[in-house]
């Protein structure tokens, strides 16, 4: 009996044994896991730590962003009405280069020298006598003189609106090579695709859009230092002293109103027709030894 005890003792105790290192074991594991969940807890703070101070940075460089922009928006607002009125005179501009092709073309189609043979045939009824010209069938010389002298007249209204759109135009190309180099540095520009000035509100969306823009700042890591802070808004900075900076020239619109009004001279002269011009001036090529005419 005492061997069957000491056999069922011995059993029991290989069973604690087992149990003992079983549970070692999974203490064993329960260190590891608890040590590999610190270590994932700490990554994790650790990332966190760094996202969040790579946020901070961002949403500082945002709001500091957005403050050049609100002062550039204002600035440009100080020179729009300079922008609408150039708008006016270049309007004048075309309107007079439009009326300066229409008037040229008028000259082209009377003869492929039109002035020159009204010169000449102006200088011949000038010194011819009245019965040489019965001859032609001129009954009022001063009259043919005066149909004649309005070629002339207009060759030379044609000459001064091309001079006087020749400088307007190099003032209007100075004015934009004031803004070209804050075009360069980022500035939207002011102009659609066909010149045209863009309304202030379809503008100041784009100034909006520049304002709300921070892709520039996705790479940003680490904390926010000062050469970050100029590498990334130094441009913008620079855009709102070099727009401060601007002084534009004072032009008058009167010119441009002059050049409107001289166009329109050119245009109300009026031209005799092609085959009452032919008539006219033939009488003058036998006298005067010039070429016949070619139409």
């Amino acid at each position: 009996m005492k061997e069957k005890e000491i056999s069922q003792l011995i059993q029991e105790k290989n069973a604690l044994v087992q149990e003992k290192n079983q549970l070692a074991q999974e203490k064993s594991q329960l260190v590891q896991d608890k040590n590999q969940l610190d270590k994932t807890n700490k990554e994790r703070l650790e990332k966190i730590s760094k996202l969040k101070t790579r946020l901070m940075g961002r949403d500082l460089l945002k709001s500091t962003q957005h403050f050049p922009w609100d002062l550039i928006s204002g600035e440009v607002g100080k020179f729009w009405k300079d922008l609408r009125r150039l708008e006016v005179k270049k309007s004048y501009i075309y309107s007079a280069l439009e009326r300066h092709k229409l008037a040229t073309e008028q000259l082209a189609h009377l003869h492929k020298s039109p002035v020159e043979r009204a010169k000449s045939t102006i200088t011949f009824l000038k010194f011819t006598s009245d019965e040489y010209l019965q001859n032609f069938k001129v009954n009022d010389r001063y009259q043919t003189i005066v149909l004649l002298q309005r070629v002339v007249e207009k060759e030379e209204f044609i000459q001064r609106v091309h001079d006087k759109c020749k400088v307007l135009q190099e003032e209007i190309k100075a004015f934009y090579a004031i803004f070209k180099p804050l075009m360069d540095k980022g500035l939207p520009f002011f102009w659609d695709a066909k010149n045209r000035l863009l309304k202030r509100d379809d503008y100041d969306n784009l100034v909006v859009a520049k304002r709300n823009d921070h892709s520039n700042f996705e790479d940003l890591e680490g904390n926010l230092r000062g050469e970050i802070l100029v590498t990334k808004l130094g441009d913008v900075f620079e855009l709102l002293h070099m727009i401060k900076m601007i002084s534009l020239p004072q032009t008058e619109v009167e010119e441009y109103i002059n050049l409107e009004i001289l166009s329109i001279q050119m245009k109300d002269i009026m031209l005799p027709t092609k085959n009452h011009f032919k008539e006219m001036i033939k009488m003058a090529v036998k006298p005067l030894g010039l070429i016949p005419l070619t139409f």
